[in-house]
């Protein structure tokens, strides 16, 4: 499911050297995101905080991490828009991000945008999504 338009993120970013990410509260390992690493939040529970993870809704341990108050989040605008290795249709894709994500900036290229897209820096076209600030 979608979540509503966001006139605002939330965020949190990893404090530990590795951390697990989960397809549910305890559930299955998908993968380790590194220190420094930041997220959108879109849930919380229990301890645990849920939040976008290379196109899928994922959930790592809030004790783990420390929310972040600023910066710029980008929210994707069309049913599906491809991640990329670069800045340009040239590089690989590497996964897909759906309407309504959100994913961290870290930077941008022109019309392009670096994010933090689980555990790696990716990018994606800027036109495609609309800029969300982070609280």
């Amino acid at each position: 499911p979608q979540p509503p338009p966001s006139a605002s993120a939330r965020a949190v970013q990893v404090t530990v050297n590795s951390l697990n990410v989960r397809s549910s509260i305890w559930g299955t390992i998908l993968g380790q995101i590194p220190n420094g690493r930041r997220l959108v939040q879109i849930g919380e529970q229990d301890g645990w905080v849920k939040v976008w993870y290379e196109g899928r809704a994922a959930w790592i341990y809030k004790g783990y991490t420390q929310r972040v108050t600023s910066g710029t989040a980008d929210q994707v605008t069309t049913d599906v828009l491809n991640v990329r290795t670069g800045p340009g249709t040239s590089n690989s894709i590497v996964g897909q991000a759906r309407n309504g994500q959100q994913y961290v900036r870290s930077s941008s290229s022109g019309d392009w945008r670096q994010i933090h897209f689980g555990r790696n820096l990716r990018w994606f076209h800027g036109g495609y999504t609309k800029a969300v600030p982070i609280r």
